[in-house]
């Protein structure tokens, strides 16, 4: 039952900031163009640093003897997902083809489980 309330509260977190955004942007408390400036600088340069850091900080060959194995998963990963990306976007319409594919291969789940591990394994996770 910890789990469930620890990936609960993570979730939660996430879903107060957007509802924090949302509630700025409703408000024009801050223009709605600001969002185009802020989003690239958030997940282009702070998300990369801050994980770059982590791996500076936490990072040591004893801890994890089996990383070679990290880049690998990862490449297979990327092989299966163009895969289905070229397979699942034969069913989409022509005129929306590009955008559906990219959609599926680029897709955006990543920051919720970086959210449950961060709030399951701690800030060092």
């Amino acid at each position: 039952m910890t789990i469930f309330f620890s990936i609960l509260q993570s979730v939660g977190v996430l879903i107060g900031l957007g509802l924090l955004g949302f509630y700025i942007i409703a408000r024009r408390m801050m223009p709605g163009n600001v969002l185009g400036f802020l989003s690239p600088i958030v997940l282009e340069i702070a998300l990369p640093s801050l994980i770059f850091v982590s791996i500076v900080q936490n990072f040591t060959l004893e801890k994890f003897p089996d990383w070679w194995t990290v880049p690998l998963w990862w490449i297979g990963f990327t092989f299966a997902a163009i895969f289905l990306t070229i397979v699942f976007s034969l069913i989409s319409k022509p005129q929306t083809r590009r955008e559906f594919a990219m959609s599926l291969f680029y897709q955006n789940g990543i920051f919720f489980p970086l959210a449950i591990i961060s709030g399951l394994f701690g800030k060092d996770s």
